[in-house]
């Protein structure tokens, strides 16, 4: 990936301008260059800038056209081809810690420290409904692809499903201890990715209910997993890792759902907290909660040797 190929359109600078004034300090330039001459594909394509505070998720629509942030008390709609701020969702009275597209893109699912998932109109930005958890804090929330079921994920091991036509709990996947910080349907539906918070293990649970099964275990001593996502053909799972106690670099992996040794992608930050595949494969959009305001869009993120088979890709 040579230096012209990262761009910024929400500020009119070069490369070495938007690096040094805007996000990293010269120290940090350097290393980014060396990585950037490592990285034979990949494409910083826009940073999406205008939340206060940290960024805790970000995921495309459906379309293709809008990526939901959430951050603070509210969750931002942006605009792909701009990188505008279009719509603010307010309702939350706590941090929101999530938000995500129904399959259709019309309805948004996001979720906060208050207890609470918030169903909204993905058009004009009004609430539809409040879906009430027996739990303090909800990390993470999704559709799942026929859109009629949200699987909800929070503290005290909570995973399960509930309706989106009623707001009623449809069942629980029990016997996890530890918080639920992300989760995601397969393509199919027919899975359930999960990442028990601040440990090494991915997981997945068939969605009708069964037995959990470990897809991946870290196996250095202090190696955490913070985020997961699926890429489009089901086949697949993308997830970050980080290294305890420091946590300097967190790394991005690519692994079989049926396991074995994952793929390193190449691609580092800091602090990575959020990842979300566009439907076509080709793109990824992550926050960080080091750089607590941004959010940025990457296209050929995967390897050279995978860019002919990328999921979804025709």
């Amino acid at each position: 990936m040579s230096e012209d190929h990262i761009r910024k359109t929400y500020f009119n600078r070069s490369l070495t301008g938007f690096l040094e004034n805007v996000l990293f300090k010269e120290e940090e330039l350097n290393k980014l260059k060396e990585k950037i001459n490592k990285l034979k594909s990949g494409n910083i394509e826009k940073t999406l800038r205008g939340h206060s505070s940290h960024v805790f998720s970000a995921r495309f629509s459906p379309n293709n056209r809008r990526v939901i942030t959430a951050g603070g008390e509210t969750a931002k709609l942006w605009d792909v081809s701009t990188g505008e701020q279009v719509k603010m969702l307010i309702g939350h009275s706590k941090i929101v810690h999530s938000a995500a597209f129904s399959p259709d893109g019309t309805v948004i699912v996001t979720t906060s420290e208050e207890g609470t998932a918030k169903l909204w109109n993905a058009q004009n930005g009004q609430e539809i409904r409040t879906i009430e958890v027996d739990t303090d804090w909800i990390y993470d929330a999704v559709f799942s692809p026929n859109g009629r079921t949200v699987a909800i994920g929070g503290q005290n091991g909570l995973l399960g499903l509930w309706n989106v036509s009623n707001g009623r709990q449809i069942r629980t996947f029990d016997g996890h201890r530890r918080a639920i910080t992300s989760v995601c349907f397969s393509p199919d539906g027919k899975l359930l990715a999960f990442n028990k918070g601040w440990s090494p293990v991915l997981m997945v649970v068939p969605s009708d209910g069964g037995e959990a099964r470990e897809v991946w275990r870290m196996k250095e001593k202090g190696e955490q997993i913070s985020t997961i996502a699926w890429m489009p053909d089901g086949k697949e799972l993308i997830f970050a890792s980080y290294q305890l106690p420091y946590r300097e670099k967190d790394e991005m992996w690519k692994i079989g759902i049926e396991g074995g040794e994952p793929q390193k992608l190449g691609l580092s930050m800091e602090r990575i907290n959020w990842l979300s595949v566009h439907p076509a494969g080709n793109q990824i959009v992550f926050s960080s909660i080091q750089r607590i305001k941004d959010v940025w869009m990457m296209e050929n993120f995967l390897p050279a040797e995978d860019k002919g088979s990328k999921g979804g890709q025709k």
